[in-house]
């Protein structure tokens, strides 16, 4: 194991590198005061989960998905949110489960409750700086104020902030599975992809390559971690309330009321770039492209994982890095704020990258352009006012294809390319 990976960036390059993440955070920060209003009057999604705190407090769990209910309370707690939308609210369409982390906000006003949320969201990133400063060894040697910045900058987790998402939650999440990967604990990396459940449309692809390649420890803490929550899922809302849930989800999908959820427009994903793409008068032959285009991208992923599991620390950096990257392009679902867990496929592809042989400078160029794409904020505050995210699923496909192809390839003995950043 050699002694020393990477020197530290020069100080030439840290300060380019703290201007640029400045303008970034700067915009990041426009964001912020454009949404200031919607803050206030309790327009963020973090409605939903406290209206599923206060549905829970009372003691009503099994009306947890009861629509009406959910208004009642809704126009209760945010009634200016609630009437800014036309009288539309934001239906609870998360796994019962997860209602109980709210349980205990709800029994504050919504503004503390938000605020409280917001300070466990900050502490959840925190703790992933953490880990992540420990387990990168290369670009763990990055100042901490570069860190703090990095993230500052990168707008999926600034509007995972504002809207009150649980996004950096499952960024936790996947950081404590790759560090059990890297530590070849494979039961505890299933437990804790089992805990991003909270997001199934995220998590469920994650897994499927590893049980595409019988990887069984990992699939047993999977299931043992799903099967917990599934059991808490049923003391919240009973048998009838899971049973009910995939149609709940399914009929919210087709409510001309909550057209913003049924929308494929804009996301950033093969589902959003496919409608894009394909007139929505052919429902058949997207839906076919779609199932075609996810089981390529899962079976490519699938040989990717396998490197994994060869022995090495290093080995793990570039198949969860992909799959990550899968796991968010074959989602049924996406939004902006998903995005935030692609921040540690972008710092696995860089600690790859950094701890191994210099690489040629027009493959350096382009793993560096494809990273900052989605690292530029300009790019998602314009894609988001023309609702035409999808555009980043073709810088993911990009990157995704690019990073499969560099993992065929078996890495040479270990060296650095800090020089090939200053």
């Amino acid at each position: 194991m050699p002694v020393f990976l990477c020197s530290m960036l020069k100080k030439q390059t840290q300060r380019k590198l703290a201007l640029y993440f400045s303008a970034m955070i700067f915009l990041n920060g426009f964001l912020v005061w454009r949404s200031e209003h919607g803050i206030t009057i309790g327009l963020s999604d973090f409605s939903i989960f406290y209206t599923a705190g206060k549905i829970l407090r009372d003691g009503r769990g099994h009306q947890l998905y009861d629509l009406n209910l959910q208004e009642t309370v809704q126009r209760a707690a945010v009634p200016g949110a609630v009437g800014e939308r036309r009288g539309a609210i934001l239906p609870y369409n998360h796994p019962a489960f997860e209602g109980y982390a709210f349980l205990p906000l709800a029994f504050f006003p919504y503004r503390t409750a938000y605020l409280i949320w917001f300070s466990i969201n900050i502490g959840f990133l925190a703790a992933v700086i953490a880990m992540l400063r420990q387990h990168l060894p290369c670009i763990g040697q990055v100042p901490l104020y570069l860190w703090v910045m990095g993230c500052l900058a990168f707008t999926p987790l600034i509007i995972t902030l504002v809207q009150g998402q649980d996004s950096i939650a499952l960024l936790f999440f996947y950081c404590m599975a790759f560090i059990s990967l890297r530590q070849k604990a494979e039961f505890s990396a299933g437990a804790w992809i089992a805990a991003g459940l909270v997001r199934f449309q995220l998590s469920l692809p994650f897994i499927v390559p590893f049980l595409l390649i019988k990887r069984w420890r990992m699939l047993a803490g999977f299931c043992i971690s799903g099967m917990i929550l599934v059991w808490i899922a049923l003391r919240v809302v009973g048998w009838a309330g899971v049973a009910n849930y995939p149609a709940y989800v399914w009929n919210l999908e087709h409510r001309p009321k909550f057209h913003w959820i049924a929308s494929s427009a804009g996301m950033p994903n093969l589902h959003g770039l496919i409608s894009a793409l394909l007139p929505q008068t052919r429902p058949g032959i997207m839906a076919s492209l779609l199932l075609i285009t996810s089981l390529i991208l899962l079976f490519a992923s699938s040989f990717g994982v396998r490197t994994i599991f060869k022995g090495a620390q290093k080995d793990v950096y570039l198949p969860f890095a992909a799959n990550l990257i899968t796991s968010v392009l074959i989602s049924y679902h996406t939004w902006l704020h998903d995005l935030t867990i692609l921040f540690l496929a972008v710092l696995l592809v860089l600690e790859n990258f950094a701890s191994g042989p210099l690489l040629p400078p027009s493959r350096i160029r382009t793993l560096g352009l494809l990273c900052i794409f989605l690292l530029w904020s300009p790019l998602d505050i314009i894609l988001l006012h023309l609702q035409s995210l999808e555009i980043l699923a073709i810088v993911l496909i990009v990157l995704l294809g690019t990073i499969l192809i560099e993992n065929r390839h078996q890495p040479p003995e270990p060296g650095c390319i800090a020089e090939a950043l200053n």
